[in-house]
């Protein structure tokens, strides 16, 4: 005999994934590392013409010295932005030598910086794609945060050590240096760690991501 009237069993909700939003998640990408790139043009363009003009160091030169193996092949550079022994110092020997400087840290900075903006983008692309599978999720958390805290020292040593370069080959030889110079020169390779460090925050992948967790999701 059939028991009386039973309640009803309520049927539990099937769980449902919350997935991050692409589109926020590309634009995080696109600001943060849009943001050093335009910041370095924006100084070569409206800062240095203004405020650096005729301050370019022998980048070249100073490259040679530290690395002789490259004398050779960039003979006729250095040559270029030298000023020639026993040659008169005028108007037009010396705005021909300053353009050739110029010119060369010009490229000389565009050069290591695209590196540094380079690698430290690659370095976080292959963490997020690394670190995309939901299986054991506590676990996936655990190493995405060593992960992370490990690419976020190479980023900085990585970004340290081109800034070191610039500072080594250029900055420290040019006379008169100040606030500008720094502002022009260094700022983009710190909004590079920046850049690396929102997007490890703000734009992880749904899988160790969450609206409180230690990855924030868009």
């Amino acid at each position: 005999m059939q028991t009386a009237l039973q309640a009803p069993v309520k049927r539990r909700k099937r769980t449902r994934m919350r997935y991050s939003n692409r589109f926020k998640v590309l634009i995080c990408y696109l600001v943060c590392f849009a943001l050093p790139p335009l910041w370095l043009l924006a100084c070569l363009a409206f800062v240095y013409p203004y405020q650096l003009k005729n301050s370019a160091p022998q980048v070249l030169d100073n490259l040679t010295r530290m690395l002789p193996f490259l004398k050779s092949p960039l003979a006729n550079d250095v040559e270029a932005a030298a000023v020639p022994d026993g040659a008169q110092l005028s108007a037009e020997v010396w705005n021909g030598v300053q353009q050739a400087r110029e010119h060369q840290w010009m490229l000389f900075l565009l050069v290591l910086f695209a590196a540094a903006w380079l690698l430290t983008l690659l370095i976080q692309l292959i963490w997020r794609f690394c670190h995309t599978k939901a299986l054991q999720s506590a676990k996936a958390v655990g190493r995405a945060v060593v992960h992370y805290r490990i690419s976020m020292l190479v980023i900085f040593l990585l970004n340290a050590l081109a800034a070191a370069l610039v500072w080594l080959l250029g900055v420290q030889f040019i006379s008169g240096r100040g606030l500008w110079d720094y502002v022009t020169y260094f700022v983009p390779y710190f909004l590079n760690c920046l850049a690396a460090l929102c997007c490890f925050r703000l734009a992880a992948p749904p899988a160790i991501s969450g609206k409180k967790a230690f990855f924030k999701r868009l």
